[in-house]
């Protein structure tokens, strides 16, 4: 009896000792995916906390997302991108009632959505961080039209506490950002002028909260090298000729899954389709490095599109892109197109259906010298095009390219 009593004791002192050995999961050089919608996709937060934590980092929001969107697209954004650590910060748009009665995604919905995305991480082997929302202004999402039975952060509140609620259910990490901003900080001082997007006080807050936690509740190596981050290619001397845009569908980014339909037609161009009637929008958001760099002289744009629909097409440069714009880096296309076809029709910005638009455009008059580098070339980092009009009418993208000459 007593080798057995002796027995288990070394058992237990020896689980113990390996308890106390497991080292804590290492910050420097993982991969950090920051997931969420505009507050994360539009925001300086997460390559601030990056860059301080010695992170790689993919920045994964998508503006107006709700967890059921991001669960649409985290094979897509999150998985493919094999994450040691993926923060989590939805909730904003899920609480807010887009028809003025019921929210986007209901409490009870969103809590599995929640929970899934918790789970779902950790079946990659990541590191699950919830991120509560922060406060928004009482006339933002609406205001009391939309919230008549109480205030606007109230009916944020209940999501808020949701997500408490699941991580302690899950007993996944939190950074409870909302309580930051309850305890320290006016929503008019963390938020900038449309009260629901963060200032640059509130992305600083926002950046400091998690470098705090992550830096106490992980690991880090003095000694480790510094992750180097992407670099924008330098132009190439011409002639050359190259898409700004992919061939294959899958390229492209559907905003919001099923409001799109991508194709290919039998000459092997996208075709766009909408679904639903309204302004659905698609994004080709590239890795820094698959920009292209061109010098300005003797350059052109060529524009081939066959029009069913209208569209509206932004090009985004020097490393903006249509997923995460935090530099505002970007034009309409569209008078820039008219001033080559003065017989285009359009309506505002979007060029209307029923059209075949060719035509090439110079660089020096497509950008009129604005976001031109230090050495006079110019980095195209995007394209978003809104598909608009009735249900099943295409846009057919024949040629979008950029030629250098010199």
């Amino acid at each position: 009896m007593k080798k057995a009593i002796v027995c288990i004791l070394s058992v237990l002192l020896f689980c113990s000792l390996c308890a106390c050995t497991v080292e804590k999961p290492l910050l420097d050089g993982a991969t950090l995916v920051t997931f969420g919608a505009s507050n994360t996709s539009l925001s300086r937060w997460p390559s601030e906390a990056a860059n301080e934590l010695n992170m790689h980092l993919v920045n994964a929001g998508v503006g107006g997302n709700t967890t059921a969107h991001g669960l649409a697209r985290f094979e897509q954004d999150v998985a493919s991108a094999d994450p040691d650590f993926v923060t989590i910060c939805f909730g904003t748009n899920d609480f807010y009632r887009k028809n003025g009665i019921d929210p986007q995604v209901a409490p009870e919905e969103y809590r599995q959505n929640l929970t899934e995305m918790v789970e779902r991480t950790r079946a990659l082997d990541a590191v699950p961080i919830l991120i509560t929302s922060p406060v928004i202004t009482e006339t933002a999402s609406g205001g009391a039209a939309r919230y008549p039975e109480g205030s606007v952060n109230a009916a944020l509140d209940v999501y808020v506490n949701i997500m408490r609620e699941v991580a302690k259910e899950t007993d996944t990490d939190l950074v409870d950002i909302h309580a930051v901003c309850d305890e320290h900080y006016s929503a008019a001082e963390f938020l900038s002028s449309d009260g629901v997007h963060l200032s640059p006080l509130g992305n600083k807050v926002f950046a400091d909260a998690l470098i705090s936690y992550m830096t106490a509740h992980f690991r880090q190596d003095l000694d480790a090298p510094r992750v180097e981050r992407p670099t924008a290619p330098t132009a190439q001397k011409g002639p050359w000729t190259k898409s700004l845009i992919p061939e294959a569908p899958e390229g492209w980014r559907i905003l919001y899954p099923g409001t799109v339909v991508a194709d290919t037609d039998e000459n092997g161009h996208v075709v766009f389709s909408n679904t639903t009637g309204e302004w659905p929008e698609v994004h080709y958001s590239p890795k820094l490095t698959d920009s292209i760099a061109v010098p300005v002289a003797g350059s052109y744009l060529t524009v081939d599109l066959e029009l069913k629909a209208a569209t509206h097409i932004l090009l985004f440069f020097n490393g903006d892109t249509p997923t995460v714009p935090t530099e505002n880096q970007y034009l309409s296309l569209t008078s820039a197109i008219k001033t080559q076809l003065p017989s285009l029709r359009t309506s505002g910005d979007d060029i209307l259906g029923g059209q075949h638009v060719q035509c090439t455009i110079p660089l020096s008059a497509l950008t009129g010298g604005r976001y031109l580098r230090d050495d006079a070339t110019l980095l195209f980092s995007g394209v978003k095009m809104f598909i608009i009009g009735d249900a099943g009418k295409t846009v057919t993208v024949n040629e979008l390219s950029i030629t250098a000459t010199k």
